[in-house]
Parts: structure tokens; sequence; C-alpha cells
């Protein structure tokens, strides 16, 4: 589904039950920069796994000093071997408390 059919969709839900429409939502927040910008091996480990099991996802980008502009991000990623170490710290995470799995904003060194 497009955009502006998710996007429409998504009105007609959160007509009906404010509530529903909220949880689809915020799972959107954590699916969307997957779906944009994730390659295909990320793509195929985390979407299809939102899909079948299903997942609650999270999303974090809210930082003490940046707020939510993702342009004055200051965490922090960077590769050592085969794992990615992550520095900073985030708050008000959408879905925090249930998510299976987490999506966030970071800069990349």
């Amino acid at each position: 589904m497009d955009m502006v059919c998710n996007t429409i969709v998504s009105e007609e839900i959160a007509y009906g039950c404010s509530g529903i429409g909220t949880a689809i939502m915020a799972n959107d927040l954590a699916e969307t920069p997957l779906i944009l910008c994730g390659n295909d091996d990320v793509k195929k480990r985390f979407l299809t796994r939102m899909t079948e099991e299903p997942l609650v996802a999270s999303y974090a980008v809210t930082e003490s000093i940046a707020g939510s502009d993702v342009a004055g991000i200051k965490t922090k990623c960077e590769k050592k071997g085969d794992e990615y170490v992550i520095n900073g710290s985030k708050m008000w995470i959408t879905n925090a408390g249930h998510a299976n799995c987490s999506v966030s904003e970071i800069y990349k060194k």
C-alpha cells in the first residue's frame, strides 16, 4: 500500500477508534524508516518478522538536548568488528515498555 492509501486508511481507523489508530501508527513509526532506508537484509530480517509474528516495535528519536529535531541528534553508532556500538541516550520512546524490537534515529560516524 502506498503512503497516500496508508494515510487514508489510518485516518478512517482513527476516526472510528483513536486508540486503535494510535497503536497502529506507533508501529508504523518504526517500520517506515526500515522500508525507506533499510537494505534488503534488514528488510527481510525485521519487516518479515513484524508482519508474521506480529511484533510491537518501539521508535526512539527524542534526545534531551536535540528534542525531536533529527538534524540535531547526538547519539552515534560506530562499527566495531561485526557489531555496532551505540553511544548516546534517548527519551520518550514510543512503545518502549511493550516492544519486541526498537528502531532508533542515530548518527553514523
